[in-house]
């Protein structure tokens, strides 16, 4: 079957329902459809789950971290055997490139690991189409690296790769897009030069891979041999000499040493290294972050801001101070970069503070009140470029002084600031939202789209109460009693200890009384204790275990 025929067929699959807003039709069903979502819950939606969460029962832990990767993999995966086995591998397949295609995992071991059992498995026409989707899920050497090391260990024990593998791997470095562009390979190969433990020379040996063309042909002479076999190569073809020079380049950057900072600095310029290609004992010079941070992607550059400041060349009025006010608040680029509005808010309660507490060797800087300012203002811009669900939901915040801690995934940010955020964030994204504050009693909270952080958090706080009531189902209590009809109830609070059944029953009571089968709550422990309180058999209910923004975005995928 072909791709393009696979993915209409898609389209009409059972998520295709999850994707739709709720009717006033839908929600006037009778009660006796509310048991449909609840038992038995189809290998389709748990796939679906375990290629965003990751696992397979409706929750999602942040930061959880594993011994055996594959072998959490293999457990919470088992509803792809049972689909290849149904003679369902196709869409197995065709939901994984769906998936992926449309970013809308947080991660991507699960889809790789996904994908991996699709081309390990028994069945021909399954094997065939996860193949070919290689080059399309695997966009960067790093996503390819984990493929192949996930297939090296479902075949352990055979010898060798099956020709079809060899083929699509192959394929992978023959793609149209190095074709035409030589360069671009050899930055990949030189940007990721080996991970997951493979390198693209073992890669290149097992999957016998011949070249179609002769840009790529250098390439790969390059990556194998090294630099004196690609310079045999004529340079009377453009591409071959750009990507000559290129090399050159990168291997004059590797060979630099501590007096050789001026001529680093100048390579750095013209051939846009990064910091993959700087030796490492360079990397301590201001110089050299200088060069670098006018090339660097939106990301990294938000992501060192700090060490830039550490290397003092964030002077006031300097030319380094204007670019990085230039970019911060270039709303066009924002968009283009879809930076999360959490990772910007992390990025400023850090930099504010001078000092960095997540690596093992604490970092301190000196502040630019102007930068600082600046990311506060960023923050507000990075707002658009989030997309509305346009669905009517009720957000909950733990009004006890539990959520003062620090979220164990954002640096700097404590778990109300974070909840609060967010709030912000869908009074101006979400204009069916409503706000709520649970103590030992509920209040609505009117957070408006004009708002700032500060008059939110002011909004939302409370002297009244030193803890959250033992009725941690008030939410939708509250809800019921007020005839409040939502497609979603999100619900932030700390470690959620209170236990599950408070939740699910006042949401089963919620759903009857109010007609609305398809309404779904999300809970979030912001402060992790690794339990999961919501029920596993119900595909409207989401557990999120600890916060950041790849959690933000599950629970925007979840309520979509």
């Amino acid at each position: 079957m072909e791709m393009g025929n696979l993915s209409k067929r898609l389209q009409s699959d059972h998520r295709a329902d999850h994707s739709r807003p709720l009717t006033v039709t839908e929600s006037t069903k009778n009660s006796s459809t509310m048991e449909n979502q609840i038992g038995e819950i189809p290998d389709e939606e748990r796939l679906w789950r375990f290629l965003i969460y990751g696992r397979e029962d409706g929750s999602y832990f942040v930061n959880k971290q594993q011994t055996n990767v594959v072998s959490h993999f293999s457990q919470h995966s088992r509803s792809i055997d049972r689909m290849i086995s149904a003679n369902k591998g196709m869409e197995v397949v065709g939901l994984i490139k769906e998936v992926s295609m449309c970013g809308r995992a947080p991660k991507q071991g699960p889809l790789l690991y996904a994908l991996a059992v699709c081309a390990c498995c028994n069945d021909e026409p399954t094997k065939k189409a996860a193949l070919y989707c290689l080059k399309d899920i695997c966009r960067i050497p790093t996503h390819l690296f984990q493929f192949v090391k996930f297939t090296s260990i479902q075949r352990e024990g055979s010898r060798g790769w099956g020709r079809a593998q060899r083929k699509a791997v192959s394929e992978w470095y023959n793609q149209a897009a190095f074709q035409n562009n030589p360069k671009k390979l050899l930055r990949l190969g030189t940007k990721y030069k080996k991970r997951h433990g493979y390198t693209h020379r073992d890669l290149i040996r097992l999957a016998h891979v011949k070249p179609k063309t002769n840009h790529i042909e250098f390439v790969i002479q390059y990556i194998v041999k090294g630099m004196c076999n690609s310079s045999n190569f004529d340079d009377s073809d453009g591409m071959i000499r750009e990507a000559g020079q290129f090399i050159k380049g990168v291997k004059q950057a590797k060979e630099c040493k501590g007096n050789d900072i001026d001529h680093l600095i100048s390579l750095i310029r013209r051939y846009n290294l990064t910091r993959e290609h700087i030796p490492t004992n360079l990397l301590n010079s201001p110089d050299v972050w200088r060069a670098l941070m006018y090339e660097m992607p939106m990301h990294a550059l938000i992501r060192n801001l700090g060490r830039i400041s550490k290397h003092e060349l964030l002077h006031p009025d300097s030319p380094e101070e204007q670019h990085i006010l230039e970019k911060l608040l270039d709303e066009k680029k924002l968009r283009c970069a879809k930076i999360h509005p959490l990772t910007i808010l992390t990025a400023w309660n850090s930099y504010k503070l001078g000092r960095s507490i997540r690596n093992e060797s604490p970092m301190e800087w000196p502040v630019n009140q102007t930068v600082a300012e600046a990311l506060e203002t960023t923050f507000y811009k990075s707002f658009s470029s989030c997309v509305a669900t346009n669905k009517k939901i009720l957000l909950a915040i733990d009004g006890s002084q539990e959520m003062i801690k620090p979220v164990v995934d954002l640096q700097q940010v404590s778990a109300r600031s974070a909840a609060v955020a967010v709030a912000l964030l869908m009074s101006r994204v979400e204009s069916l939202t409503e706000f709520v504050l649970v103590s030992d009693s509920v209040s609505p909270v009117d957070v408006l789209p004009y708002d700032n952080l500060e008059t939110a958090s002011f909004k939302f706080s409370t002297s009244e109460c030193a803890c959250l009531s033992d009725e941690a189902s008030n939410p939708m209590e509250w809800a019921m009693t007020n005839s409040k009809q939502y497609d979603a109830i999100v619900f932030f609070t700390t470690c959620a200890t209170n236990g599950g059944n408070n939740f699910n029953e006042a949401m089963r009571q919620y759903r009857c009384r109010l007609g609305l089968p398809s309404t779904r709550l999300v809970v979030v422990a912001m402060t992790s204790n690794n339990n999961s309180i919501t029920n596993p058999d119900d595909i409207y209910m989401l557990n999120v275990v600890g916060f950041d923004t790849n959690a933000m975005k599950v629970i925007t995928e979840f309520i979509r």
